[in-house]
């Protein structure tokens, strides 16, 4: 499940539409979004539950996905046109995105509306499940 949609991203570029004719095609788009997808995933999975699905948080990382897939976009569109201009903003949009997904990792930002990842059974060993009490005896060198 991809965040952005192909008319999400495409709403970014007045002047283009994707399809099968045009130098970046539809299907190249949507492959773009998802791997965008599982990249935001595999960066929030650490601190959030994955897939995002708070209302307010799918807003945000919906911006992510734009920003990281119209910054691709862009670069092939440069590489392809021989242009070294940059965008009308002057800025990479990807730049903006990776820097808002940092921030959610280091805890900059958060996701107002989504579930953190729960520790409780992250660390298993068998002296926990079976409930041995480390025993340390500080006359002797046990190690």
């Amino acid at each position: 499940m991809a965040y952005a949609t192909l008319e999400h991203i495409q709403a970014e570029f007045k002047s283009i539409e994707f399809d099968d004719n045009t130098m970046i095609t539809s299907s190249e788009v949507e492959r773009f979004s998802l791997e965008a997808d599982a990249e935001i995933d595999s960066r929030l999975c650490l601190t959030y539950e994955t897939p995002i699905t708070g209302p307010q948080s799918l807003i945000l990382v919906r911006l992510i996905e734009i920003g990281i897939v119209k910054g691709r976009i862009l670069s092939i569109m440069r590489v392809k046109s021989g242009s070294e201009q940059a965008d009308q903003e002057g800025s990479d949009p990807s730049a903006r995105a990776y820097k808002m997904l940092d921030d959610l990792v280091s805890g900059k930002r958060k996701l107002p509306d989504q579930p953190l990842v729960t520790t409780a059974d992250g660390v298993k060993s068998y002296n926990y499940d079976n409930e041995i009490e480390h025993v340390f005896d500080v006359t002797k060198t046990q190690w």
